[in-house]
């Protein structure tokens, strides 16, 4: 066993069948995600427009910012030193944050 590096990166992408397109991606994965958005947008038509544009739009403001804290966070962290002031300058960047949430 080791540990997920970024060698890994495409290995699941590679357990798909069938045809790819220039990137690399499967085309049924691609068909997939497509196939999704239409089944869900014609559910969905029709039904309270800005609550469902809010939740997805949160949706995405939060997983970005997700994926962006922890990249930043392995990238900072591998490196060693200076790990009280790294923990409290992300514990203050969390609070501002949910200040910030509370306020807006």
């Amino acid at each position: 066993l080791r540990s997920y590096d970024a060698h890994d990166a495409d290995f699941f992408l590679e357990l798909l069948p069938g045809p790819r397109d220039r990137e690399g991606l499967p085309d049924s994965l691609r068909f997939g995600a497509a196939l999704v958005g239409t089944l869900l947008g014609e559910v969905l038509e029709g039904t309270d427009q800005l609550m469902f544009e809010a939740t997805f739009l949160s949706l995405a403001a939060g997983t970005f910012a997700y994926v962006a804290t922890l990249d930043i966070l392995r990238d900072e962290f591998s490196e060693p030193g200076r790990r009280w002031s790294k923990w409290s300058l992300v514990a203050a960047g969390t609070a501002l944050m949910g200040v910030l949430a509370l306020w807006a």
